[in-house]
């Protein structure tokens, strides 16, 4: 304790004092804790015990790591808004699937909330998709 708590007073971060917390946490109670260092809250200590529950006494949180972003054209955002908003696939049905059987044997299983579009282009969007996918095996 006596090491840990000018490590604790000196830490910028609180990421940093969490892990420190977590072990004196784990040996001490609050009470004790009070006596080394000035906790300003007993959730702090909860916070570390926490912290020791899912990454270990002592142990680094989880690295945030780089975080990337995509930038999407407002074009395509709007094209795609537009389609899943669209009369064609919103609709107030449960979710599951209906199955449609065709002329020739063939059954093409269909999502619910697509199906309020007329069965014919249903056949003709299944059958353009079946020739893409065996088109790019």
């Amino acid at each position: 304790m006596d090491a840990l708590a000018p490590c604790y007073k000196n830490a910028d971060q609180w990421e940093t004092r969490r892990q420190i917390l977590s072990i004196m946490a784990d040996k001490a109670s609050f009470a004790n804790i009070q006596e080394w260092i000035q906790v300003s809250t007993k959730y702090r200590c909860v916070m570390a015990r926490q912290h020791i529950l899912l990454h270990g006494s002592g142990a680094p949180g989880p690295s945030q790591g780089l975080r990337t972003r995509m930038v999407v054209p407002q074009e395509k955002l709007a094209h795609f808004l537009d389609f899943i908003t669209s009369l064609l696939v919103i609709q107030d049905l449960p979710f599951g699937e209906n199955v449609l059987s065709l002329s020739t044997q063939e059954v093409i299983k269909i999502p619910k909330v697509v199906r309020n579009m007329i069965p014919e282009r249903i056949v003709q969007q299944y059958q353009a998709y079946s020739k893409e996918e065996n088109f790019t095996r």
